[in-house]
């Protein structure tokens, strides 16, 4: 797919090279960059992506993503936009052909119950005849398949081509633990979820949230992407 393509309609500035460049995929880990990628550079809470950007381009990157002004001396495209991590998922509904429109979609947040009731929902969607996709804490589902991954809810890139490769097995449903980080730091932002349920709120994480209020509002964004919601009562 071609950089303009990808980026029609998201406000870019070209720093450097032409839009007319190929690429093949995406990455926002440089040791996963291979050659005709678009590295995007994310500014995490421990390491920033920019600091990576000559790795990325000795694997191969052909365009980088960035939101800081970057003087890149080697002859690839670089483009800069405000949010580097909310563009990636636009970026990636886009390459993945917007995959959530092609199941039914079920995500799941609150402080506790997350993976028991994901699992409850999975084995019901599973009795009654159809084919259900499961990722969340302690993996990735897909059919036989099963995948690690390090946070209940990946970050925008990998979820949506997660979502594709279940579209590509015909599968029907997709169930998700949705965490308040992942709220918080926009890796859901672009999904419209059919189906958003809520479990719990209790005082725990307010180590990264600071406040309860705070650790509230970051739930209560599942909400804003969710056709429908239900929420626990007791």
């Amino acid at each position: 797919m071609k950089l303009d393509s990808l980026f029609e309609n998201i406000p870019n500035e070209v720093l450097k090279g032409s839009m007319d460049t190929e690429i093949l995929d995406i990455a926002y880990d440089s040791r996963q960059v291979k050659d005709n990628y678009l590295f995007v550079a994310i500014v995490g809470n421990d390491q920033d992506g920019h600091d990576y950007i000559e790795s990325a381009i000795d694997n191969g990157a052909t365009a980088v993503l960035v939101s800081k002004d970057i003087e890149v001396s080697r002859d690839i495209t670089v483009i800069k936009v405000k949010d580097t991590r909310s563009i990636l998922s636009k970026l990636s509904m886009r390459l993945f052909k917007f995959p959530q429109n092609k199941m039914k979609t079920i995500a799941i947040t609150g402080t506790k119950g997350k993976t028991t009731v994901s699992f409850m929902i999975k084995k019901i969607i599973e009795m009654s005849g159809k084919k259900c996709g499961l990722i969340g804490t302690t993996g990735v589902y897909i059919g036989k398949k099963y995948y690690p991954i390090k946070n209940t809810t990946p970050e925008s890139y990998d979820t949506l081509k997660y979502m594709n490769e279940m579209v590509h097995d015909k599968i029907e449903y997709m169930v998700m633990e949705v965490s308040s980080q992942a709220l918080k730091y926009d890796r859901v932002n672009d999904i419209v979820f059919d189906f958003g349920v809520f479990t719990n709120l209790t005082q725990d994480h307010l180590d990264f949230h600071k406040t309860f209020d705070n650790y509230l509002e970051a739930k209560a964004k599942l909400f804003t992407v969710a056709k429908e919601g239900f929420v626990n009562c007791d």
